[in-house]
């Protein structure tokens, strides 16, 4: 008996321990929930963080090679997955649960070296089952995990899943795209969180979503960008450094993208450019600034739906904020002044040309008969009207701009 009690002591506290934390040369600085060590990102305040301060090095396992994109392919939303309701979803024929008593345990521990090994294993069981191409044994690992751990009501469950679903993504490398429905709204809503942990968790795991699927993730940008509104107003420096570098993953993956549907979020830009937390604010004029820059996004020709949010902002409390909307109203406004410019000069060389045609007309039409030479000023002079409608039609593209510029100028600036 003595013999089977040391056997069963030793394989749950040696070194045969599956539970046991990483060894010295790959273990972590300690994370233990109960200290203010646990993961953190951009080292934040020593209240919370002593991790590394890049999302770079926050890969499950660092000698997984899944950052390569393959070309890129239509990604499609599922809007059964929007909200969130997974019960709704066909039931493994199976009542055993996915993962093994063994990766449960692991994720739901206290500490994060052990719900980080739990996530190794996951990544390690997602990497099987896509080698036996088997899509819906990987969709039931997504979905039982969104269900009883993310939606848990243990804080240990939900950072363990939001840890495993990092360590999907990066399992399935390329192929994330093809489960994005099932792995980015859950996420996004783990950013509403009341826990800070699990809000900056949430940053952690959409990233390596995000940095692995690129343009692909792009289906839920506005969602994201949202998301991101909120965590800029967060009030924990940890939270808002996760947002930080989730937003210049994001920021780069658009302008990269051939594909950013400008249309589909000036609505959601529109929204947002009325608040005035200064954190949200500063967060607003980089994204105008970054979609501004990008050549295939003319930004110009929705300006008068977020124009007045800027100006507004020129009355903000924060030096900082004031500064950014006065560089970026200068920007928009030279870009304006080259445009009229252009349209001004293509409008005279038409004058010209048309000037031009009339005058050989007249010359080469010297004859006895005068019908051809009312029929040639008849044609100038509806030449002449044309042009000058169109100048008028011209200056109604301006005329919102207007409008909301002048309840800002002085009396002076009015007139």
């Amino acid at each position: 008996e003595e013999e089977r009690m040391s056997e069963r002591e030793g394989s749950v506290g040696g070194e045969k321990d599956p539970y046991h934390p990483l060894s010295p040369k790959h273990k972590l600085p300690s994370s233990d929930d109960n200290t203010n060590t646990e993961g953190g990102i951009g080292g934040g305040s020593s209240k919370h963080v002593s991790r590394d301060a890049s999302f770079a090095d926050l890969n499950i396992n660092s000698n997984s090679n899944s950052s390569t994109v393959t070309k890129p392919t239509t990604v499609t939303r599922d809007s059964s997955v929007d909200t969130f309701n997974f019960d709704a979803r066909k039931k493994p024929q199976s009542t055993l649960p996915p993962l093994s008593t063994n990766i449960i345990k692991n994720l739901s521990d206290k500490t994060y070296d052990k719900r980080r090994l739990g996530a190794m294993e996951v990544e390690i069981l997602i990497k099987e089952s896509q080698a036996v191409n088997d899509t819906e044994q990987i969709s039931q690992i997504i979905v039982y995990i969104t269900q009883n751990f993310l939606f848990s009501s243990a804080v240990n469950r939900r950072k363990g899943g939001l840890i495993a679903f990092a360590a999907i993504a990066i399992g399935l490398g390329s192929e994330t795209h093809k489960y994005i429905n099932l792995l980015v709204p859950p996420v996004l809503k783990c950013f509403k969180n009341v826990d800070d942990r699990i809000r900056f968790y949430a940053c952690e795991a959409l990233y390596n979503v995000s940095h692995i699927a690129r343009g692909k993730i792009l289906v839920y940008f506005n969602e994201i960008f949202d998301g991101l509104c909120r965590l800029y107003a967060d009030k924990e420096p940890l939270v808002q450094n996760g947002a930080h570098q989730l937003d210049g993953l994001m920021k780069g993956i658009v302008t990269e993208s051939e594909s950013f549907d400008i249309e589909r979020f000036i609505p959601s830009l529109k929204e947002r450019i009325k608040v005035t937390n200064p954190f949200v604010r500063g967060f607003l004029l980089n994204w105008i600034r970054v979609l501004n820059s990008v050549p295939d996004i003319d930004l110009i020709d929705y300006l008068p739906q977020f124009l007045d949010g800027i100006f507004r902002m020129l009355s903000d409390h924060s030096a900082d904020i004031r500064r950014d909307a006065t560089n970026v109203l200068a920007e928009f406004l030279a870009e304006i002044q080259n445009l009229c410019k252009k349209i001004h000069l293509e409008k005279q060389d038409k004058k010209n040309n048309n000037n031009s045609n009339s005058s050989d007309s007249t010359t080469i039409s010297l004859n006895p008969n005068s019908n051809n030479n009312n029929n040639n000023n008849d044609a100038n002079n509806n030449s002449n009207s044309e042009a000058e409608e169109e100048e008028g039609n011209s200056g109604i593209e301006f005329g919102k701009m207007i409008k909301i510029i002048i309840p800002f100028c002085s009396v002076n600036d009015r007139l």
